[in-house]
This record gives C-alpha cells, structure tokens and sequence, in this order.
C-alpha cells in the first residue's frame, strides 16, 4: 500500500471516518417517498413522512443555537453535546426511517423506486447510529456555505482507528511526501 502527500494523511482520514449529517437528508427522503396515486393505506405513509419531517427539524432546531440565524455565515462551526431529548427524537426518526420503506411499499407499486428509497433510509439510519452513541465521538454543527446546517462527527481516538485499519495489517505500507521523479520523469528510480 502506498501513501503519497502523508502530510494530508490526518485530513483525509477525518474525511473519511466523519459522518455528516445534513438537515436536507430527511427533507430528501420524505420527498423521495412521494406517491403520486391515492390508495387506501396513504395516511399511515403520510403520517411517517410528517413525522420524520418534524423529528429532523426538532434536532437541528434544538441543536443549532446561533448557527440558525440568518446572521451567521456559511463555514462556522459549534460543538455539541447531543443530549437525551435529542436521543429520543433521533431513535424516534431511525424507527420512521425503518417503516418508511415498509409503509411506501404498499401504497406505491414503484418496486425500483422502493430500493433507492429502502437504501437512503439506511443510509441515514446508520448515520444516526452514529450520533446516537456519539460518546466516543467529536460533534459539532456546522452552517454550509449554502447556509444549510450539518450534523457532524468524528471519532475520538482517530489514531486508534487508523492504526486498526491500515498500520496493524500485515500489508507493507509506503508513505511518501514529496516528488520522486527526475527531471520530470521516474526513468532513475
């Protein structure tokens, strides 16, 4: 395995071990589950798609603190503590994701659409898996460039996961920092 620019090792390891959380996630989903015909079980899907709507704006709104104003520019940044009341909205959310997919099924007849829907459901719930055991984690919220807020977190011991995932396998690992070429060529290596 090779590593070139390891200077940007750390960076890109907090890139790659952070988990995001956008507010518009669930505005997606609950637009992604739109049926376009009526049938007989819509309240129940219309009910689950309300419900998910209003958990994920409690979150951001109890969350964001002076990051919701309109005074604040894109790029700023707060830690959090995500706390009990915010726990229950989050398992109440991850219990609507899961029946989501379930609920749309039956009143929609669209099986593809179904998949790219049961899919982002999980893909969000194990986002808040995240969040919800986020006592070994970094959190903060931050307010996008687009002026959308995000959700993120990072783990604490990120040296402990990098250590696991690449310098404790029996894989001979490279890391380099700087150009190995020759007058623009790698002719003298």
């Amino acid at each position: 395995m090779v590593f070139d620019e390891s200077h940007k090792l750390i960076d890109a390891a907090r890139q790659m071990y952070s988990t995001v959380w956008d507010e518009q996630e669930a505005e997606f989903i609950v637009g992604l589950s739109e049926v376009n015909r009526r049938t007989t079980g819509m309240d129940a899907l219309n009910i689950l798609r309300s419900q998910l709507a209003e958990y994920n704006r409690q979150i951001f709104d109890r969350l964001a603190g002076d990051l919701a104003g309109n005074h604040t520019r894109g790029g700023s940044r707060i830690e959090i503590v995500i706390g009990s009341m915010e726990k229950i909205y989050i398992r109440h959310m991850a219990k609507a994701l899961e029946q989501l997919p379930l609920s749309y099924q039956e009143n929609s007849g669209q099986k593809m659409r179904m998949q790219g829907l049961k899919k982002r459901c999980q893909e969000l719930t194990d986002k808040l898996t995240v969040f919800l055991n986020s006592g070994n984690s970094i959190c903060w919220m931050e307010k996008r460039e687009n002026g959308r807020l995000a959700l993120c977190a990072v783990p604490m011991e990120l040296e402990q996961v990098l250590f696991r995932d690449i310098w404790s396998r029996p894989i001979p690992v490279i890391i380099t920092s700087g150009t190995m070429s020759v007058r623009g060529g790698f002719w003298a290596l």
